[in-house]
């Protein structure tokens, strides 16, 4: 096998477990009456576990464009879900929380996340996890000077 063969099957296997979570994700949600995508979930999380998150924090954290995401925002808002707090230091700009329902929705979904990731670890032991950890990590970091690396 070739290593352009090796990239390519790594590609493949990233875009299945991709492509199998997110189908999953949205199974437990469509099963449990949550009328809310997987990437809902994503912007929830990333508001959740990030302090004095903002809109440039989720575009950058998410890989996803400003417009984007302030329509994200504007739903979320609509929803109930989160609220906006104005940026005491520079009031031009706001930061994003969860409100009560924002947090009991993502406490929910996060339980459903849980499950999903429970099922794709099923049989693989705590050695293979830690390796696999390891290696995306490395991947994430490569990628992420992607643009700026010669090839190997």
């Amino acid at each position: 096998m070739t290593n352009h063969d090796k990239e390519r099957d790594i590609q493949s296997a990233i875009i299945n477990i991709i492509s199998s979570l997110r189908r999953a994700m949205r199974f437990a949600m469509e099963q449990n009456n949550v009328p809310l995508s997987p990437l809902y979930f994503i912007m929830l999380k990333l508001i959740h576990d990030n302090d004095r998150c903002t809109a440039l924090q989720l575009a950058h954290l998410s890989g996803r464009d400003k417009g984007q995401i302030t329509r994200l925002i504007k739903e979320l808002e609509a929803q109930g879900l989160i609220f906006k707090c104005q940026n005491q230091e520079d009031k031009r700009s706001f930061f994003l929380e969860l409100s009560n329902q924002g947090r009991a929705c993502f406490n929910e979904l996060e339980q459903y996340d849980l499950e999903a990731l429970h099922a794709m670890t099923k049989g693989i032991d705590e050695q293979q996890l830690t390796q696999f950890l390891a290696t995306a990590e490395r991947m994430a970091v490569n990628l992420s000077q992607y643009p700026n690396q010669t090839r190997d």
